[in-house]
């Protein structure tokens, strides 16, 4: 079982869910993960940050090991923060966290909204996709 944020925003009907589980990208290829979950700024001043860990390893006397060391802190300390900055993130463009959900993966919580939200559906209308008026959520699912 894992545990994932669901975020919305109502303007669109839209819905994204994340894992909240401990990003190892994050910890081994902070400025790679950064690119890829959307923090582009996050990521260009890690690139800077591990430039400076390649010069450092050049540069100082027992470098490589300040190097390395350095390294796997910035990565630590990506992987720390990884879940505030996506939450940060995704409120900054609109999105508002509705909660976290335990289950096996994100396909089942998109089904199982689904299925309620079909039970919720109008008493005579049977119609898949009719939802009190409203248009079904576009469903987003990044891991």
């Amino acid at each position: 079982m894992g545990h994932y944020l669901v975020f919305e925003r109502n303007a669109e009907d839209r819905r994204v869910v994340k894992d909240s589980g401990y990003p190892w990208g994050a910890l081994f290829f902070a400025p790679l993960w950064a690119f890829r979950n959307g923090l582009f700024l996050h990521g260009m001043g890690l690139m800077v940050l591990y430039g400076l860990c390649v010069l450092l390893m050049g540069v100082a006397n027992n470098g490589i090991t300040g190097g390395v060391g350095l390294a796997l802190w910035l990565g630590a300390f990506t992987a720390h923060n990884a879940t505030d900055w996506l939450t940060t993130s995704y409120e900054g463009r609109g999105y508002k966290m509705t909660g976290g959900i335990d289950a096996g993966s994100s396909g089942e919580i998109l089904s199982a909204d689904r299925e309620q939200k079909r039970r919720h559906a109008a008493p005579g209308d049977h119609r898949e996709g009719v939802h009190h008026g409203m248009s079904p959520a576009k469903e987003t699912v990044n891991l």
